[in-house]
């Protein structure tokens, strides 16, 4: 089903990873039933011949399609710079200054850099996230995608895009705030410290064989501690290892949880590979309201009214409008058929035909009245029979009901006010106690639910004795009144 929707789709994305060795593409089309990949592809790519080998790549995606492709570009950890720092209140906050002092140095100049900045806040302290590259790199590229027709979304740090793809994959644990990811491919892996799923360090190592579980736990370290230098210290809830399934269960038996100091979940994927942060690119487009980076913001051209009409929601709309157009005008032939042919029928009744329409009228009015009448007397009808059989049953063998007696004022609109008095005789115990099932069935009357309805105010009368019984009991009467409070 979602592969033929996303045949039917309007609305298509491209990941672009430009790698150290390789590039890597993958087109997802938004379909109701979420995104999906259709394409993906990866060449290697000579450090000369980069630019020749974006542009071959986007042009086999053109094809014959009519609008602009929606490009989002991920850079290589070689090609950024990536830092977080807190913000001083009265410092100046803007991406340029943040950058300066990132780079401890006043000699480096920020204009030849193309700066972005996400603002965030850690354990109530705001903090600034701050990414860059240079414009002379950015440049290059945007031209590329200038001359194939393509619209650049966003460019970000490809860390960034692996996140994305295995958040999307694997939901992180709920009210989890600060994560420690791990990813682990074939020979390399990244640890990425997030909060609030915003990346604020990684951190890119190598994993020789045999001597995986050091690398993982020296990356780690370096992280926590390299947030300590930012001062955005927080405790680590979760570690989630993604890919590499083969050494999950040596590095669980090497201890790396406990040498980590926090939960770990392991999980199959997804692994560091050009694929995988090409496809979280493209989600990233699919989705941008989440705080992402978009170093190309300043640079790329403004975007044209066509490319960022919402054409695919105006044809959903367009086709809701029509719809419920055709279930009205269904609707409408459905009671206009119903109204002749009720209107042939009266013109046919002789008596309707020759009857004064003022007197039917004026008789219809009286009927009314009458109805009306009759359902307020039956709204404050009391129907006694249920509360006797009611009333009955929470009497024991040992105690007999004498007496019933139910009244009910009649009043229009509405009920009036209601009494129910229930009489009946107990042998009293020695020395002249009474049962405790009088008091029980008291209590029962209170909590039965039919009791409820109509009285609000259900007492125990006095007690008096009325004789003694031919075995010699002494015989007392009581009596339970129950009121209604309206």
């Amino acid at each position: 089903m979602k592969s033929l929707l996303a045949k039917m789709s309007m609305r298509r994305f491209v990941g672009l990873y430009l790698g150290e060795h390789e590039v890597a593409v993958s087109e997802v089309a938004v379909t109701p039933l979420g995104p999906v990949e259709i394409a993906s592809r990866t060449e290697p790519c000579p450090q000369n011949d980069l630019l020749n080998v974006i542009e071959r790549m986007l042009q086999s995606l053109q094809g014959r399609k009519q609008r602009r492709l929606q490009v989002a570009i991920g850079l290589p950890n070689s090609r950024v710079f990536f830092g977080t720092r807190p913000l001083r209140s009265g410092a100046d906050a803007s991406p340029e200054a943040v950058m300066q002092k990132l780079l401890c140095s006043p000699n480096v100049t920020t204009d030849d850099l193309t700066i972005d900045m996400v603002k965030s806040s850690i354990n109530k302290s705001p903090v600034a996230t701050v990414t860059a590259c240079r414009k002379k790199y950015m440049a290059a590229i945007l031209a590329v995608l200038q001359r194939c027709g393509a619209q650049a979304c966003r460019t970000e740090p490809a860390p960034c895009a692996l996140v994305r793809a295995a958040a999307r994959q694997y939901r992180p644990p709920r009210r989890a705030k600060t994560l420690l990811r791990i990813f682990l491919g074939a020979s390399e892996g990244v640890a990425v410290l997030t909060v609030d799923g915003l990346p604020m360090a990684w951190r890119c190592f190598a994993l020789p064989s045999f001597s995986e579980g050091m690398s993982v736990l020296s990356a780690a370290r370096t992280l926590m501690s390299q947030s300590r230098y930012y001062e955005t210290e927080t405790p680590l809830e979760y570690a989630i290892v993604h890919g590499r399934a083969d050494l999950h269960d040596r590095l669980q038996k090497e201890g790396l949880s406990s040498e980590i100091g926090t939960r770990t979940i392991w999980r199959e994927g997804p692994a560091p590979t050009p694929e995988t942060m090409a496809l979280g690119l493209a989600l990233g487009c699919v989705d941008q309201t989440d705080a992402g980076f978009d170093l190309s913001r300043l640079m790329k051209p403004k975007a044209s009214l066509r490319d960022i009409f919402p054409w695919g929601e105006l044809a959903c709309e367009c086709v809701l409008i029509v719809l419920m157009g055709l279930c009205l005008l269904h609707r409408n032939e459905q009671v206009r058929r119903a109204c002749t042919a009720a209107q042939m029928r009266c013109d046919g009744n002789k008596i309707l035909a020759s009857a004064d329409v003022a007197k039917l009228e004026a008789e219809k009015k009286s009927l009314t009245k009458k109805l009306e009448s009759l359902h307020q007397f039956l709204d404050s009808r009391l129907i006694w029979t249920d509360y006797v059989h009611d009333a009955m049953q929470r009497f024991p063998p040992s105690i007999q009901l004498m007496t019933l007696r139910g009244d009910s004022a009649l009043q229009i609109p509405g009920p009036g006010k209601r009494t129910l008095q229930l009489g009946a005789s107990v042998n009293l115990l020695p020395r002249g106690a009474v049962p405790p099932a009088v008091f029980q069935i008291v209590a029962a009357l209170r909590n039965d639910p039919l009791m409820k309805q109509n009285f609000s105010k259900i007492e125990l009368g006095n007690i008096g004795q009325t004789g003694t019984t031919p075995d010699g009991h002494v015989r007392a009467g009581f009596f339970i009144s129950c009121q209604s409070t309206k």
